[in-house]
C-alpha cells in the first residue's frame, strides 16, 4: 500500500476519487512506497478565512503528561502550511470550562500558530476577512505594521495591506455604491 503525499489534508472523498485511483493504477506492483504528484482536484480540509475550533494541550511549567490541560480555542485559518494549518487564535479566554487566556498559554505574541487538521473542527460562522501581510481583521488596525499618509516620505504601507489609506479609501467608495 502506497502513501500518497498530495491526499494528506484533502478534503476529497478517497474512495471516489478518480485522480488517486488511476495513481493507484499506474503504480500497482511496482513496490513503491511514496508517491507525490500534482492534483488538480485537492480540496483542503479548511480554507482561508474559515473559523475553527481546535485543541490545544498546555503543559504549564512542566513537560510531564500529568501536568497536560486540555484546552479548546477559537480562531480563523490563515492559510494550509505543509501538514499544518496556520491559524490566528481569538485574543481572549478558551472555549472550555478552563478558561486560560490565549495571551497566556501560546508563545506567539501575535497569536499566530500551526495546528495539526486532526484537532481542528469547523465552527458554524461566517468566514473573517483578514489582511494577508499583518493578519488583521477589516478595521483592526493594532496589528497593522503600516504608518503615515499615503505618498508621505514618512511613511510605510507593506504591498498588498488591506489597512492602506487608499484601500481603506477605495473599500469606502465600494461600499457606498452598493
Amino acid at each position: 500500500m502506497a502513501y500518497y503525499k498530495p491526499c494528506k489534508n484533502c478534503d476529497a472523498d478517497k474512495m471516489v476519487c478518480g485522480r488517486r485511483a488511476d495513481i493507484a493504477k499506474a503504480i500497482l506492483g511496482l513496490s513503491v512506497t511514496v508517491v507525490n504528484f500534482r492534483c488538480a482536484s485537492r480540496i483542503p480540509m479548511f480554507r482561508s478565512g474559515q473559523r475553527v475550533g481546535f485543541r490545544w494541550t498546555d503543559y504549564g511549567d512542566g513537560s510531564f503528561e500529568e501536568d497536560a490541560i486540555a484546552l479548546l480555542y477559537h480562531g480563523t485559518v490563515i492559510e494550509e502550511a505543509g501538514l499544518r494549518f496556520i491559524v490566528r487564535v481569538d485574543d481572549g479566554p478558551s472555549a472550555d470550562a478552563a478558561q486560560y487566556n490565549a495571551r497566556d498559554v501560546f508563545k506567539s505574541d501575535n497569536l499566530v500558530i500551526k495546528v495539526k487538521p486532526s484537532d481542528m473542527q469547523a465552527l458554524d460562522e461566517p468566514d473573517r476577512r483578514m489582511c494577508p501581510v499583518c493578519s488583521a481583521y477589516a478595521g483592526e488596525g493594532s496589528r497593522c505594521q503600516g504608518w503615515g499618509d499615503l505618498g508621505s516620505w514618512d511613511s510605510y504601507w507593506p504591498n498588498g495591506c488591506q489597512q492602506k489609506p487608499a484601500a481603506r479609501a477605495l473599500s469606502t467608495q465600494v461600499g457606498e455604491r452598493e
